[in-house]
């Protein structure tokens, strides 16, 4: 148990989300990195990516997007350093489920190699059917999707540390019928399903004319499905659920009413690497570090020069909010004032599950 939580105590960051690369073969109108997506990039190699995890002693949490990661043929190989180097906890890996087959395979690799990571698949899902092949602009997705599901499923009877789930963006398409989508992923896949909320500058702003308080009941809605599946008999699985709810709620005041109420990590405990190298604050702001090819891959020492600082300390300055929940929930582990509430949410959970 203290070897899952002395990250909380480490001075370099210790969440890491890094786009992998910056292909993609959806082209969903939501998605707040279109436009980077577009540009053509020098994705990391492997020996870079090497030096870059030796430079990040007490990683506990990464995350890999994109674009999309299975686009990239040594995405196992992209793990490998972080785990052997970092001592990495658990990575999740966010995809669009298309070409569900090399996933899978990947996966299972990265299982073989890495035992004792937790590995999390998270797979996008807006719609059932069509109508999530047409948002995406992607047909075949959704189908790729549920084999992905299928697939992790199956090699979870071999490799106890991986887990899969799915996920979709509430945005004005699917707003209304997005709390259906979740009931039937959970009910049919027995598997978690969560829901961000649309952000950034996206190809078609229109989709950003949403109702907090509509975002706001059909997310606790989801919430509640969430205990069915979600595994309240580990010992940190309610804490994970509370988490959630906890970031749910800070999310929406931000929405609905521009309320600061998490202090956010971002530039101290977590940071956002491009494709390219290129070291951002979040992916929110434009703010950046430079690029890591430039500065010997250590990205504490990008963090701890002097011009970092003014870029840094203005997150708490200026209060900093936003509705991204991977920056969310981080932020509210690190804010030891959440942690009594954190605390007895978790407890709570904890007692209500075996009450069932």
């Amino acid at each position: 148990m203290l070897e899952k939580i002395k990250f909380l105590t480490n001075k370099t960051p210790s969440y890491l989300v890094f786009w992998v690369t910056q292909n993609c073969n959806a082209f969903c109108p939501f998605c707040f990195n279109y436009e980077e997506n577009a540009k053509k990039n020098f994705d990391l190699k492997i020996d870079e990516i090497d030096k870059i995890a030796r430079s990040l002693p007490h990683l506990k949490y990464l995350t890999l997007g994109g674009g999309e990661p299975s686009l990239r043929k040594d995405l196992p190989d992209i793990i490998t350093p972080f785990a052997e180097h970092s001592g990495l906890q658990m990575c999740t890996i966010v995809t669009n489920g298309y070409l569900w087959e090399r996933m899978a395979e990947y996966v299972r690799e990265i299982c073989k190699r890495h035992p004792k990571l937790g590995i999390n698949v998270g797979v996008s899902i807006d719609f059932i059917g069509q109508a999530h092949d047409d948002i995406r602009r992607l047909d075949g997705c959704y189908e790729g999707s549920i084999k992905l599901i299928e697939a992790v499923k199956e090699l979870r009877k071999e490799h106890s540390n991986v887990m899969v789930g799915a996920g979709g963006v509430y945005s004005a398409a699917t707003a209304s019928s997005i709390l259906e989508t979740g009931k039937y992923i959970i009910e049919n896949y027995k598997i978690p399903y969560s829901m961000s909320l649309i952000r950034g500058l996206v190809e078609d702003m229109d989709l950003k004319a949403v109702d907090p308080d509509h975002y706001y009941s059909v997310a606790r809605e989801i919430l509640e499905l969430q205990k069915t599946v979600m595994p309240f008999t580990t010992i940190d699985g309610p804490f994970r659920y509370a988490l959630e709810e906890m970031a749910v709620d800070a999310i929406y005041k931000v929405a609905k009413h521009d309320e600061h109420t998490v202090n956010c990590t971002a530039g101290r405990k977590s940071v956002v690497l491009e494709s390219n190298g290129r070291l951002r604050l979040c992916e929110l702001l434009p703010d950046h570090f430079g690029n890591v090819r430039d500065n010997d891959y250590n990205i504490p020492a990008m963090l701890g020069v002097a011009e970092a600082q003014p870029v840094i300390d203005k997150v708490r300055s200026e209060k900093c909010r936003c509705t991204w929940e991977c920056f969310n929930r981080a932020s509210i582990v690190y804010d030891a004032k959440k942690w009594p509430k954190l605390l007895a949410t978790g407890l709570n959970r904890a007692v209500r599950a075996t009450q069932v």
